[in-house]
């Protein structure tokens, strides 16, 4: 007991020197951790630090930055070039949706002229008339009063040179002697391609003069038929201009037997195609009368129907044409419209033997009928609808009251 009393401060102090090392081992031991972690955290500070200073990835995120740019300015780009693409003017500016009464007269008017201008760019022509036949007997008879019937000599002498055919094909001499042969020939020749109002799709009471009953969904309907006929003739009379401009250098006469668009026998525009339309069963070119479009959507290959984006419709085009001349025909009527060609039929145009009528000229021609899809944007001509076409089509006009630029 005296020892330990006499050895007590050492005895503490050994023991407190004992503990410090132990403790001392065990703080070590978990700052080593410790570092560790603020080694890692140095590090990775460090990368940020550089990060913010590296100029390839500020680069990166600026390159990123323009392409997304460039991709929205691309797309804004797209977007107004479909609009104006497919963007029309009406026939007259402030006249849709409402139709005003007071409006409707000079509708009517540029209507009427719009439809005769169409003819007009063709320079189309039609067969003689029975007066035209008639005046062309007359100055036959004042050239050669005392002439016998040019088919009934063919007839008793077929081994007389011009005055006889084995064919069956009129020859010359028969052709200058025969009136109505001849009244055609001439006609023919002032004539660029076959095509009359009965060939276009059009609002009969409207172009007659009928306005004071018509609603506006009528209107309407003219306005958007003329657009399509508008498309069409334009491509054909187009055709036929390139053609005869290459004939007139070569130093030819250009008239339908030699142009490519002879006749234009029906175009027809239906109403707006959706999944339940019933449509019509797709015309033949061996079909008599005009041909109707089938306005159905299993008869397209796209299958597309009107919906909230854009209205689909049908139209069908009937020509009489050179067959060589159909793809470039084809591009010409789709060329910068939405516009897809859907179905094509055609059979050989029986040869006009008599040259009376309508002559096509001495080369191959085929009747042809071709089915097409149009598309019309819903944001640039629901705009211009009447309400009761849109409620037509179940779609309402855009919030946006900005009309559609000419």
């Amino acid at each position: 007991m005296d020892i330990l009393k006499r050895n007590l401060f050492f005895i503490i102090c050994g023991l407190t020197a004992t503990v410090g090392i132990a403790l001392a081992a065990v703080g070590l031991k978990s700052m080593t951790g410790v570092q560790s972690r603020m080694v890692d955290a140095g590090r990775l500070l460090g990368q940020l630090d550089m990060a913010q200073r590296n100029p390839v990835n500020k680069r990166a995120i600026d390159d990123m930055e323009k392409r997304v740019e460039t991709i929205k300015s691309n797309y804004q780009g797209v977007t107004n070039w479909a609009h104006n693409l497919n963007r029309r003017a009406p026939l007259i500016p402030d006249f849709f949706p409402d139709a005003p009464v007071d409006k409707k007269q000079e509708f009517t008017t540029a209507y009427v002229a719009t439809v005769d201008g169409l003819l007009e760019s063709l320079k189309s022509g039609t067969p003689p008339t029975p007066r035209e036949i008639d005046d062309m007997r007359e100055t036959i008879e004042n050239e050669k009063p005392r002439q016998r019937d040019p088919f009934q000599a063919g007839k008793e002498n077929a081994e007389e040179g011009e005055k006889g055919n084995r064919s069956g094909l009129i020859t010359n001499e028969q052709a200058r002697s025969h009136p109505a042969a001849r009244a055609s020939l001439v006609k023919a020749q002032r004539t660029r391609c076959y095509a009359n109002l009965d060939s276009l799709d059009l609002i009969e009471e409207m172009y007659l003069g009928g306005i004071i009953e018509i609603k506006p969904g009528v209107f309407w309907d003219a306005q958007r038929k003329l657009w399509v006929q508008q498309d069409v003739i334009e491509a054909l009379a187009r055709v036929n201009k390139e053609a005869a401009t290459k004939l007139e250098e070569a130093g030819h006469h250009p008239w339908v037997g030699v142009l490519p668009v002879k006749d234009v026998l029906s175009i027809r525009i239906s109403n707006y195609v959706f999944g339940d339309s019933t449509g019509k069963t797709p015309a033949r070119a061996s079909d008599d009368g005009p041909a109707e479009p089938p306005a159905r959507v299993n008869e397209s290959f796209t299958a597309c129907e009107s919906n909230s984006l854009y209205d689909v419709l049908h139209f069908t085009v009937k020509l009489v044409v050179d067959p060589r001349q159909i793809p470039g025909i084809l591009d010409a009527i789709c060329k910068n419209r939405f516009y897809i060609p859907l179905r094509v039929d055609y059979v050989t145009q029986p040869p006009n033997l008599s040259m009376t009528g309508k002559i096509y000229g001495e080369d191959p021609a085929v009747r042809v009928v071709v089915d097409f899809e149009a598309y019309y944007l819903g944001d640039v001509y629901r705009r211009l609808m009447p309400k009761s076409i849109l409620d037509e089509i179940a779609q309402e006009r855009p919030e946006d009251e900005e009309k559609p630029e000419d």
